[in-house]
């Protein structure tokens, strides 16, 4: 995860809906159940996103792709809870266009019918940051940009549907202690801010901190780093500013033996000390 702090802007007709399509063998849910179902969600019939996403996913063998056909509903196109029930997904993608984002809350409460817990990762298209922010807060687990990589998109996959032993209470307690008790404020404005590092400390992006100097940029980048997965490894802030032009290279990067004079021995390099963390 990379947290930059700099200074403040964050900146219809569509086809018909196809009846639910389902066609699993018992043999067949039981090897889905033995890899990854991995659901794809788009209000759109032909949708250019599914391929690009199935060809990330092509050389992952422990995942198979499934479509979630859409019926109409009284709360809009949804998934059949029948074949949810049935196929038992470990993740869903859902592509969200503006037009859709009225159906976004209906459709997560569907989709999560069975396991509240179920990972969803929205794929924007289209929408602003704002949006996604909204869509966030409404239970998306996390959102995929484009282009999208197997290096990108199946390490992200793996980790949200490994299956989550159940957390003690005092352990999350401890957790939101460790990342929020340095941050005091009581301003409407800044206790908005305050709400989103939980939901943003969820996702595997790079986040953006502006603020004035002594406003707190870097504890809120350490309560991100605190609250997320990678509160086990190393938070290593960098203040770029300080460091001399001519060894912003080898402080970033390292350098190896006999690299230039003076250098004895193998350095990591900061980068390379946040390795898995940030």
């Amino acid at each position: 995860m990379r947290i930059m702090a700099n200074r403040p802007k964050y900146r219809e007709s569509r086809p018909e809906y196809r009846k639910p399509r389902v066609v699993v063998g018992a043999s067949g849910l039981s090897q889905l159940r033995q890899s990854g179902l991995i659901g794809f969600c788009s209000f759109e019939n032909v949708d250019p996103e599914e391929e690009r996403l199935r060809a990330a996913l092509i050389g992952a063998q422990d995942f198979i792709w499934q479509r979630l056909e859409l019926a109409t509903d009284p709360q809009g196109p949804m998934p059949s809870a029948v074949a949810l029930s049935a196929l038992c997904p470990c993740a869903v993608l859902v592509v969200l266009r503006v037009a859709d984002m009225r159906f976004v809350e209906p459709l997560f409460a569907r989709l999560r019918l069975n396991n509240p817990r179920l990972p969803i990762l929205v794929v924007p298209c289209g929408l602003t940051a704002d949006e996604i922010s909204q869509v966030l807060a409404l239970g998306a687990t996390d959102f995929l940009m484009p282009p999208y990589s197997a290096e990108s998109v199946v390490p992200r996959l793996r980790r949200l549907a490994r299956p989550r032993r159940a957390r003690d209470s005092q352990i999350d307690e401890i957790k939101a202690a460790v990342g929020l008790r340095q941050i005091v404020g009581e301003s409407p404005v800044f206790l908005a801010e305050l709400r989103k590092l939980s939901r943003i400390a969820a996702c595997v992006a790079s986040v953006f901190i502006r603020g004035e100097s002594g406003t707190g940029k870097e504890i809120f980048a350490r309560a991100i780093h605190y609250l997320s997965e990678r509160a086990g490894q190393p938070f290593v802030p960098i203040n770029c500013g300080a460091i001399p032009a001519e060894l912003v290279e080898s402080e970033l990067f390292g350098y190896r033996r006999g690299a230039f004079t003076g250098a004895v021995q193998d350095r990591t390099g900061l980068l390379g000390e946040a390795n898995g963390g940030t």
